[in-house]
This record gives C-alpha cells, sequence and structure tokens, in this order.
C-alpha cells in the first residue's frame, strides 16, 4: 500500500528566455547557466500543472485548488496528490531528464524516495522509455484526454497566426527565427491570454526556429501564414512525441470522441 507523501502545494509558476533552444525535448544536454535551467524548469512545472489540472473533475479540480491545512490529513487530498503523481511520472517518458530542471519535480522525488521507492523504480523505467522515444525506437505515449491540451492549444495557435498575417506576412515571407521571438514576446506578455503555450514557450519557440531545417516545405508555408493552426500542431507535437502527423491527429480524434460519449 502506498503511503502518505506530503503535499507540494499547487502554485505552477510561469517564465523562461528563448536563446535559440532547441525543442526542449529535443535537448541533448541542460543549459550551464544555473538561471536559465530554473527559468526552463518552472514553464515545464506550470505547463505540467495546467494540463493535470484540467483533466480533473470540476469537484476535485475545486479541492486540488483549495488544499486543507494539513493535506496530509485528507484522504481526498492524498487521492488527488497520488493522481498527479503517476501523471507526472508518466511526463517523463516525453520530457526525460528535462523535467529534473524543476526544482518542483525534485521535491516530488525527493517524497518518493522517502515513502514510496515503487514509484522510483517506475521513475527509472519511464526514463528508459524517454531514451528510446529519442532514438526513434519508441513512441511517446499520447495521453487519453490529449484533447483536453489540443483544442485550447490550438485555440491559442489560431490567434497567434493571425496577428502574424495582420503583420503582413501574406505580402512578404518573415522567418522561422523571427516569427519564433515574435510569438515569445507575444505569449510571455500575455500569459494569461495564452495559458498552454504559455507553459510549452521554450518547446514551441525551440521547434518553430528549427522548422526550416526539420520541415522545410512545412517552414516555407508557416512563414506565408498559409500553416493553419491545427496543422501546426500536430506537426509539433508528432515531432516531440516521435509519431506521424497522421497518427497524432488520429489519436486526437479518438480521444475527443471518446470524451463525448462519456
Amino acid at each position: 500500500m502506498r503511503k502518505n507523501i506530503t503535499s507540494t502545494g499547487t502554485a505552477f509558476n510561469q517564465g523562461a528566455r528563448l536563446d535559440n533552444q532547441f525543442p526542449l525535448v529535443s535537448m541533448t544536454r541542460p543549459p550551464s547557466d544555473p538561471l536559465e535551467r530554473d527559468k526552463i524548469g518552472k514553464q515545464v512545472w506550470t505547463g505540467i500543472g495546467l494540463l493535470f489540472v484540467m483533466s480533473l473533475s470540476d469537484r476535485d479540480r475545486s479541492l486540488w485548488a483549495n488544499p486543507p491545512t494539513r493535506p496530509e490529513e485528507s484522504p481526498e487530498h492524498l487521492r488527488l496528490l497520488h493522481a498527479f503523481d503517476d501523471f507526472l511520472l508518466c511526463q517523463f517518458a516525453e520530457w526525460g531528464w528535462r523535467l529534473l530542471m524543476s526544482a518542483e519535480v525534485l521535491h516530488r522525488i525527493s517524497e518518493w524516495e522517502k515513502h514510496d521507492p515503487v514509484l522510483l523504480e517506475r521513475l527509472g523505467k519511464e526514463l528508459g522509455l524517454r531514451s528510446r522515444v529519442l532514438r526513434g525506437e519508441k513512441c511517446a505515449p499520447l495521453g487519453k484526454n490529449i484533447h483536453k491540451f489540443a483544442d485550447p492549444t490550438i485555440k491559442e495557435l489560431k490567434i497567434l497566426l493571425q496577428q502574424q498575417l495582420d503583420f503582413g506576412t501574406k505580402r512578404k515571407a518573415v522567418s522561422c527565427e523571427k516569427i519564433a521571438l515574435r510569438i515569445r514576446s507575444e505569449v510571455a506578455a500575455h500569459p494569461a491570454k495564452f495559458p498552454w503555450l504559455s507553459g510549452n514557450l521554450e518547446q514551441l519557440c525551440g521547434f518553430i526556429q528549427n522548422l526550416p531545417k526539420n520541415h522545410q516545405r512545412a517552414a516555407q508555408k508557416f512563414e506565408r501564414g498559409d500553416l493553419r493552426a491545427n496543422s501546426f500542431f500536430y506537426l509539433w507535437y508528432a515531432s516531440c512525441s516521435n509519431r506521424s502527423v497522421k497518427d497524432v491527429r488520429n489519436q486526437i480524434s479518438r480521444s475527443r470522441a471518446a470524451h463525448r460519449f462519456t
């Protein structure tokens, strides 16, 4: 039986800086600057927390946002915390060691070490899976509620890409690097308007910057303003999870359909 693991709180901070980085899941080593590592870690924690909260029922979301004074004595809060630990472990298959740049993630691991070695054993398996994804041997698993991330993120992308058209990119192509810097500035300035992209900003901007190298035709369409938000999202997520665009599109469609019939 799993022992009680004390709470870390539910504050998911925001903030990070773009310095011509690769997409975050493609980083082969952490930044040497400790401040940069901390900023990226906070941003990743923000994205993970938002995704977890949106997967909860309204009742559980309210409980998560309002923990009791002594959460370790509340069975309901501990149930949610255990669910979060399970969720966090699954994220290691996508992010790998990059999650360890988050001080909050390290705090959870410190609790596992004290109270639940089974979770540490599972952590090793998830890190092994991430290595196989990076090497092209496996695909990163997609959550059963992946549409809860995809749909609001696509809406935010639509707003940003429409702003790109307003800048005149239909008349004159703008480089992916400039678009990445523009998007980063806009999202960082309005995190409440773009909560999903704000929690994945390093990943997004790194992907855009490397789009000409990795997907030349898509980059040309993107620079002309001809790539739709949903197509861009599918390409982005396929690259992150070592899947085909068709597979990601189908998985998200199935997730939406399953949600409608529950």
